[in-house]
């Protein structure tokens, strides 16, 4: 299982070509680094999933891995976090035993006074789990949910958990499932765990399920990152069980029917492949990040749901705009779309950048246009990992590394 996750992060980090000759707008949007991990030694760092707001206003985070007098400690799953729009960080939870979660690997939800989140290596079997954390007398305790079993329901958790209006929850695991190629999955209110779909892999519907949406029409909505088809640039010879350039894909969260939208071509280094982010638009179609486009760096898609065609809305410059884009969100507030790209946007340090896309993209490509809103120097941040809009309106995200520890850090921009 680790093999797979370590080759899904390799080939994130190597398919790209750089030719690129679009030119990006630059913004001074106020960014601020609020905290750096390691600061008070027991905080945990390397986080892989941003933050989250819980009704109370209160901001959560997830760390993939905990420290112990400020060095990495490998017997502590990660940790969970507060922290205040000012800075203030406080560590509320650290996982000193990992079948309650191991390698925090899915952002924090709130599901009525419960907050949830999942791991990729936690649980009762080490194949992943859901875990509850809940508060008490400002006492704070965590229970394993669900533990996933490889081949029965599922392993590894990543991507994202999302909720409706009766309390189920939905997420998938990455592998597992009869077929090792990922599964979608619901938790109902009491804990009942079904799976909705098993993926059966290579050119059919997909291998490695990452991210879920939940569209206004009631449906799921998601991608895999690779399966389908397109073999030239998406074919591994070391493990051909993950041969494919990626998949988008709706279920029915209650009868469980899916529905394979659209398959991504390998055929040049040019084509959008390997989808990493998804989002349901507020004109109620698909919009998403993805390897691939002109540049070859990374490209902003759009998937109409009413005519079935993808298309490429922008390409990214990877020593200006950022290379491989892996984060996407619609903004409530203004219509924009926000993201990040783990990589490049300086040709002197290149270790990623915020980005901002107009609401007007979704007009089509001759109106979308990316600007920068901050470019990571390293003593800033490296790696960012997540966006967030909060409730005052402005962008909050994490580094996995980068800071004055190189343990990763939280920062804000103000729009």
């Amino acid at each position: 299982m680790k093999s797979k996750f370590i080759y899904l992060l390799c080939t994130i980090g190597s398919l790209y070509c750089i030719d690129a000759s679009a030119l990006a707008n630059t913004n001074t949007a106020s960014f601020q680094t609020l905290y750096n991990f390691g600061t008070n030694k027991v905080d945990g760092g390397k986080p892989i999933v941003g933050l989250f707001q819980a009704k109370d206003g209160t901001l959560y985070g997830a760390t993939s891995t905990g420290l112990i007098n400020g060095k990495l400690e490998s017997a502590i799953g990660g940790t969970i976090f507060s922290i205040t729009s000012s800075g203030v960080e406080s560590t509320i939870y650290s996982f000193h035993n990992k079948v309650l979660g191991n390698f925090l690997s899915t952002p924090l939800i709130q599901v009525n006074n419960n907050i949830y989140g999942g791991s990729i290596f936690g649980g009762e079997s080490g194949f992943g789990n859901v875990y509850k954390l809940s508060a008490n007398d400002n006492k704070f305790t965590v229970n394993n949910v669900i533990s996933f079993n490889y081949g029965v329901d599922g392993a590894g958790l990543i991507g994202n958990l999302v909720s409706d209006a009766n309390g189920n929850i939905y997420g998938t695991t990455m592998q597992g499932g009869s077929l090792d190629a990922g599964t979608v999955f619901k938790i109902t209110p009491d804990n009942q765990l079904t799976i909705l779909h098993t993926f059966t892999g290579k050119y059919k519907d997909g291998i490695s399920p990452q991210e879920l949406v939940m569209g206004k029409d009631g449906l799921l909505y998601g991608i895999t990152t690779f399966g389908g088809y397109g073999v030239n640039l998406c074919y591994n010879e070391q493990d051909p069980s993950i041969t494919g350039c990626g998949t988008i894909f709706s279920i029915n969260p209650v009868t469980g029917e899916y529905t394979l939208l659209h398959r991504f071509s390998g055929a040049t280094v040019h084509s959008v492949r390997i989808p990493l982010a998804i989002v349901f638009g507020s004109d109620n179609n698909l919009y998403g990040v993805a390897l691939g486009g002109a540049t070859g760096a990374g490209a902003f898609y759009k998937y109409d749901l009413t005519s079935k065609k993808l298309t490429t809305l922008y390409s990214f410059n990877p020593t200006i705009d950022g290379l491989l884009p892996n984060n996407l969100i619609q903004s409530i507030t203004d219509g924009n779309f926000y993201g990040t790209t783990p990589e490049g946007g300086s040709k002197k340090t290149g270790v990623g950048t915020v980005f901002q896309l107009p609401q007007t993209c979704m007009n089509g490509p001759q109106e979308c246009k990316v600007t920068v809103l901050h470019s990571f120097t390293g003593n800033d941040g490296a790696l960012p990992s997540g966006i967030f809009e909060a409730n005052d309106g402005n962008l909050y995200g994490v580094t996995q590394f980068g800071g004055t520890l190189n343990f990763g850090t939280v920062f804000t921009i103000k729009k």
